[in-house]
Parts: C-alpha cells; structure tokens; sequence
C-alpha cells in the first residue's frame, strides 16, 4: 500500500479538526484584537484619570492658597489707590484740570508737608516738578521724582521709625537710596539725604449701577 492507502478517514478527520481550529483562532484574533486593543486603551485611561482624581485634592488646595493670595495683594493695591487722588482719564480736559491740582499748592506738595510735619519729622526738598502743558496723554502712572528731599532726624530711631512709616503716607511714596551722616559732633543730628519718588496713578471711572446710586442716597 502506498503512501494515501495509510491515510484513515480518522487521520482525515484529525486534519480538519486541525485546519478549523487553526481558522478559528485566526478569525478569533482578527475579531477580539481590536476589542482588546480598545479595552487596553480604556483602562489606560481609566488610570489616567483615576490619577488625576488623586491629584484632585492638592490641586483644590493650590486653588485656595492663590485665592488667598490674590485677595492679599488686591487689598495691598485697594490700599494704594485710596491714597490716589481722583485722576480719571474719561474726561480729557477734567483730567487735565486735576492733574494740574495735584502740582499746585493744595495738592500733592502740600498734602506730604501737612503729614511730616503731623508726625514730627522735619524734611526738606518737597520739591514736586512743573506740570506737563498741556498733558497732551496722561499716563497710567505719573512718577514725580523729588530731586533733594531729607529728613533730619534727632537720632538713629527717629529715621527708622521714619522709613518704617512710609506706607502711612497719603500718597504712594518710594525711597530708592538713603545715606545717613551726623552733623554737630557728639549729641548732634542726623542728616538722612534720600532718593525719593512720588506715585501718582490715574484711574478709569466705574459707571455708577442702580443699586450704587441707591445707597448712595
């Protein structure tokens, strides 16, 4: 017998047994890969988010510090624009009126002297420079730069309490440069040259709402 005569209808039967499992996991994979695919791709997401969730409760409290933040800076701006004079740039010519106030004797010049001199400091220099004429475009922020201002002072503490007390003043004043020398030997004064610039910002009205004018009735 030759080689097909030892070939058994069992050998056959095997054979195809063989070819449809092997068709049939083909067509498995071919079918499940993608939904496999689609299932590793959910899980990972799935983790994505679960970790972003744990990151959920940090992310909260980073939220409430800067809040916090910007409520304490915006009460240290609140406080600088209290001591602004009312300079609005709605109104071109009031604007200019005003600003022109400031440099004048019942403006800014005066209002610095009337507080050193409330405090007991003696000073010298509140020199505020010339307007602008015309104040063709006034600027956000008008820094008035006074050239040879100095404090004399009994003692040491007296000038610190002095630099201390500066955010008191009613307008937004900054000292850049300071030296410090005695006068008049042992017992004498101290003389306190500064380099000193006065702010000035200018801001924008907000339209008065209903309920605004109402209470303010």
């Amino acid at each position: 017998m030759g080689l097909l005569g030892r070939i058994t209808r069992l050998h056959v039967l095997a054979a195809g047994c063989v070819a449809f499992i092997a068709v049939g996991v083909v067509c498995a994979v071919l079918v499940f890969r993608p939904r496999l695919d689609t299932l590793r791709n959910t899980r990972m997401q799935v983790n994505t988010q679960m970790a972003k969730a744990q990151e959920l409760p940090k992310a909260l409290t980073n939220l409430a510090e800067a809040h916090a933040a910007l409520l304490v800076t915006k009460g240290k701006f609140d406080v600088i624009l209290a001591k602004q004079p009312k300079l609005t740039v709605n109104d071109a010519n009031q604007a200019a009126f005003d600003l022109w106030r400031e440099y004048g004797p019942l403006g800014t010049g005066t209002i610095l002297t009337r507080w050193f001199l409330s405090h007991g400091y003696v000073v010298r220099g509140i020199a505020i420079p010339a307007p602008p004429l015309p104040p063709v475009q006034i600027p956000p922020l008008i820094s008035l730069p006074m050239s040879g201002f100095g404090l004399t002072a009994r003692d040491f503490s007296t000038a610190m309490r002095f630099l201390k007390g500066t955010a008191d003043i009613p307008r937004l004043f900054l000292i850049t440069n300071m030296n410090v020398s005695a006068s008049g030997g042992r017992g004498g004064w101290l003389d306190v040259p500064m380099s000193s610039t006065v702010f000035i910002i200018t801001q924008n009205a907000v339209p008065a709402t209903p309920t605004a004018v109402a209470a303010a009735r």
